[in-house]
């Protein structure tokens, strides 16, 4: 039993996809390029589970973000407020907390660089299914099938002038 799955434009999920995928935030401030663009359209998934997977990822990949911007934060304000009482009292033990903080600090951010550097020299490869997103899952689990993505006129309009 092959169903398919139909994906709007003007979904949350497809939104959330597309997003996660081109959007400054969750590319180190880099905006798409038209090749970017022209990648996420042309590779747009045919099966709902890689579809799934893809939808999976930007969320992943958004949590990842917010969550370095929260610790980067967090690290500059306890980095301030420290280093001016340390610096007072105790200008070797400053370095020492500097470094300490610097440190992981570059190792989130060497993290966070490669990841990107992986993600956009990976091929992208996505797919989709009807009933809703998180229906189609359980149905597909549930049946050990994958049901086939069937996409509104305007993103097909779209994925057509890449082509």
């Amino acid at each position: 039993m092959m169903n398919t799955f139909k994906i709007s434009h003007n979904s949350w999920h497809f939104k959330l996809i597309k997003w996660s995928e081109l959007s400054p935030w969750t590319n180190f401030g880099d905006y798409a390029t038209r090749l970017d663009i022209e990648m996420f359209y042309k590779y747009l998934p045919e099966d709902f589970c890689t579809y799934w997977k893809m939808f999976l990822f930007g969320i992943l990949k958004i949590l990842f973000h917010t969550a370095l911007a929260v610790g980067i934060i967090t690290l500059i304000g306890f980095t301030f407020f420290v280093s001016i009482s340390t610096l007072i009292n105790d200008p070797v033990s400053f370095f020492i907390g500097l470094g300490i903080i610097t440190v992981p600090l570059g190792f989130l951010m060497f993290v966070a660089f490669l990841i990107n550097y992986i993600d956009r020299t990976r091929g992208r490869n996505m797919k989709f299914k009807e009933d809703g997103l998180i229906v189609t899952r359980y149905k597909s689990f549930k049946e050990k099938y994958c049901p086939m993505v069937q996409y509104d006129e305007k993103i097909e309009e779209i994925s057509k002038n890449f082509y």
